[in-house]
């Protein structure tokens, strides 16, 4: 039987999403729960791929067992296995055929900075926190001039698998303020790897007017992997992929 679920995640004690040997990710550790329930038929799949340190409140994933379980006993099952720091918000049956990351039209990406205040321990573990004030309106300035067509986004990529197409279509890219916390949104059809932080990591530049207006509008021209400003893992957050079908009834 396969099912899809939505996952809730603090990611700062994970490894990344995706499974590695010897590490705590987040696909190690749901297959590990799936286990205390039923036997797992094959690798849970995931919809987006999160670095070590990023967090998420929708991540989407298919998991195929050796039971028919109620959904919502399956879930509550296996949110009894797992650690605190991730929960199954959401479990349903999966269509036939379903592929969470092919199937996917859009993937949303929030990025939370704290600026011009003092360090906020309880804060700190989801955004990153700037002493000096940023200049909002600068900001505005530089995502209104990120394309919104089918581009090359290499200049803003890490490391990227050989044969690997960097074409991706960004679909919005907008920013809210309230007073010291700044909220960067971003949601495109697909992600390359660090993309959401190097894009983010330049927009801070120009907010803390250490990166002209006109130098911002250059990077994505620039060769591959030549952006290098990398704002933290721990204030980016998945929070929703979207698909041409309910998932969740």
């Amino acid at each position: 039987m396969e099912y899809v679920l939505m996952l809730e995640y603090d990611g700062t004690d994970f490894a990344g999403s995706q499974y590695q040997p010897g590490c705590r990710t987040v696909q190690g550790s749901l297959e590990q729960s799936v286990s205390g329930v039923a036997t797992l038929i094959k690798r849970a799949q995931f919809a987006s791929r999160t670095d070590s340190g990023v967090h998420a409140v929708g991540q989407i994933v298919k998991i195929a067992i050796d039971k028919d379980l109620p959904t919502d006993k399956l879930q509550s099952a296996l949110n009894y296995y797992l650690d605190k720091d991730i929960s199954v918000k959401f479990a349903s049956i999966a269509q036939p055929n379903f592929n969470p990351r092919s199937d996917a039209v859009s993937r949303l990406y929030t990025y939370t900075i704290n600026h011009g205040q003092a360090r906020s321990p309880q804060n700190d573990r989801f955004s990153w926190q700037l002493q000096s004030s940023l200049a909002i309106d600068m900001m505005d300035q530089a995502v209104s001039l990120l394309p919104k067509d089918a581009v090359d986004w290499s200049p803003f990529a890490g490391k990227m698998p050989d044969h690997y197409s960097s074409i991706r279509v960004l679909q919005d890219i907008h920013i809210e303020s309230d007073n010291d916390r700044v909220k960067i949104f971003v949601r495109a059809s697909g992600f390359l790897p660090h993309q959401v932080r190097r894009m983010v990591g330049a927009i801070q530049k120009v907010g803390s007017y250490k990166m002209s207006i006109e130098k911002f509008s250059q990077l994505i021209h620039g060769p591959s992997h030549s952006v290098q400003y990398t704002a933290p893992a721990k204030g980016l957050n998945l929070s929703e992929i979207q698909y041409n079908m309910p998932l969740f009834q």
